[in-house]
């Protein structure tokens, strides 16, 4: 609960901080699934073009959005929910997630919390964003059993990797692994928030059951296919979903 508590004065600083992303909040779309769960879809258009990415309004982040008693509006998503809609959707292109994390790095001369993004190995091929130094994740970097992998932003490489040229393949003591560096963002790329200083390879396997819930959606519209048309998808996707 703790951390919970955390997430939410991090994630109220951040939509004040970036007014852009409170547009994405009005934006809700909510559809049921059932009488029992009351558990919805919600697709928001994400603005971001102040970032460098390929077509902007293509991009789109999801969230599930439930009653009160549930957790109420934009509750996170379970990795059978991102599973299912990435095998079934017709209007996507690709879907990913990410998870907000703040794990301790201890390579410098004291340790440290960073805020940090678990991702899916997909998710800087649906921002079409391109880094300074090296390349970003391989699918099958993903896979389970994969070696850890990390981006790290232009700022942690400068303030803590010393700007070394030669970053990357270097291992970071991050957390409870040491995952090796694959890619450095430009300080232009800050998504999802400005206080990111990493980006951290989630690896995924297949889930026994459909919780627990803890990431955000992403996902890029397939060429032609409108917000109006994920929206309908959504809600006709997830209601299928067994939660």
């Amino acid at each position: 609960m703790k951390n919970v508590t955390q997430d939410f004065r991090f994630a109220f600083r951040n939509f004040r901080t970036r007014p852009w992303f409170m547009v994405v909040i009005v934006l809700t779309l909510a559809v049921g699934i059932g009488a029992n769960t009351a558990i919805f879809s919600v697709v928001h258009g994400v603005l971001l073009g102040g970032l460098p990415v390929s077509d902007p309004e293509r991009v789109v982040v999801c969230f599930n959005n439930g009653v009160k008693a549930a957790g109420g509006d934009h509750t996170p998503l379970a990795v059978a929910d991102v599973l299912d809609w990435r095998a079934q959707t017709r209007v996507f292109e690709d879907v990913g997630a990410f998870a907000w994390n703040r794990p301790t790095y201890t390579g410098g001369d004291l340790s440290e919390q960073i805020v940090c993004v678990d991702v899916t190995s997909n998710f800087f091929e649906i921002v079409k964003a391109k880094p300074l130094l090296g390349r970003t994740f391989l699918p099958e970097q993903g896979d389970p059993g994969a070696p850890a992998s990390i981006v790290v932003s232009e700022q942690f490489w400068r303030e803590k990797l010393s700007a070394d040229p030669d970053v990357i393949g270097r291992s970071l003591k991050i957390g409870e692994a040491q995952p090796s560096i694959v890619a450095v963002m430009p300080a232009s790329f800050d998504f999802p928030s400005q206080e990111v200083r990493a980006w951290r390879l989630m690896p995924w396997t297949t889930p026994t059951r459909r919780g627990p819930y803890f990431l955000t959606g992403l996902a890029r519209l397939a060429p032609g296919a409108t917000l109006q048309q994920a929206r309908i998808e959504a809600g006709g996707l997830m209601s299928s979903f067994d939660h």
